[in-house]
């Protein structure tokens, strides 16, 4: 038998009490922070592939490609807030009008883009947050690539995942040295956008339509030894569906990993 505190006993003494409910109010859902969005800049450059990442100096960092060049641009923000100037980007020169990709680890960050020739992936290296990069590394080409996407690890290896119209690739650089690439063992009609982030493996966001063209946004683990076995892709996860003929398309995907996993992407 339990016995109760003398607080208790009195209170059950008292001729009158008066019971109230407690609500407690949180900006959360099921203990994950719901993010509110607020507009930083309204800007006027053409929509097309871009990138973004932020490295420990707490840096903003864009990529963007301009299809009127086409030209890559280039901008680093050191403390982005609402009175930043969001609007000054540096040319880089001319490539091919096709995905761009950051990653940022520690003070370290990678950016990737494809060469005007279409073919040629290009990787420049930053060790101090972004303010300056090496000299372009190739490491992968394939005619007609379309969508890059690049996760870097706190010792300097990377992998990067890039694709044409319809095959995804991975090629991972290990001390220094790119790989051989590898095609993903999938099938697809389109492939409309590729996103990765290093959580453990290297979580993979895919859009674009399945073998019967109905739109398809997909996950895929590429393994890194955590729990995927290293260098092997993991069955596709089915994310969000359409039917052909719908009217709806997925594409752009972007994979997020801080308090958990974010995935956004566009619907239309």
């Amino acid at each position: 038998m339990r016995t109760l505190s003398s607080t208790l006993l009195a209170a059950q003494k008292d001729p009158s009490a008066v019971p109230f409910v407690k609500v407690t109010v949180t900006d959360q859902i099921a203990d994950i922070v719901r993010l509110r969005w607020e507009r930083l800049h309204n800007g006027s450059e053409t929509d097309a592939y871009h990138a973004v990442t932020i490295p420990a100096d707490g840096s903003l960092l864009r990529l963007r490609v301009d299809p009127a060049g086409p030209t890559l641009h280039y901008q680093r923000t050191t403390a982005p807030d609402d009175e930043s100037d969001f609007s000054s980007w540096a040319s880089l020169g001319s490539v091919a009008d096709a995905g761009v990709a950051l990653s940022a680890n520690g003070h370290n960050v990678l950016r990737a883009y494809v060469a005007s020739n279409g073919s040629d992936i290009k990787v420049e290296d930053s060790s101090d947050d972004g303010a300056t990069f090496g000299s372009a590394v190739t490491a992968a080409s394939l005619a007609n690539v379309a969508w890059l996407a690049v996760a870097l690890k706190s010792n300097g290896d990377a992998l990067l995942f890039y694709a044409n119209a319809t095959t995804v690739y991975a090629v991972r650089r290990a001390t220094g040295s790119w790989g051989t690439p590898a095609a993903w063992p999938h099938s697809a009609n389109s492939i409309d956008g590729v996103a990765v982030a290093l959580f453990g493996d290297f979580h993979v966001a895919i859009a674009g339509a399945d073998t019967n063209d109905d739109p398809r946004l997909w996950t895929v683990i590429y393994g890194d030894g955590v729990f995927q076995t290293m260098d092997t892709w993991s069955a596709l996860l089915e994310v969000a569906e359409a039917d052909d003929g719908s009217d709806m398309s997925f594409s752009a995907p972007f994979l997020s990993y801080v308090d958990t996993a974010r995935l956004f992407f566009i619907e239309a």
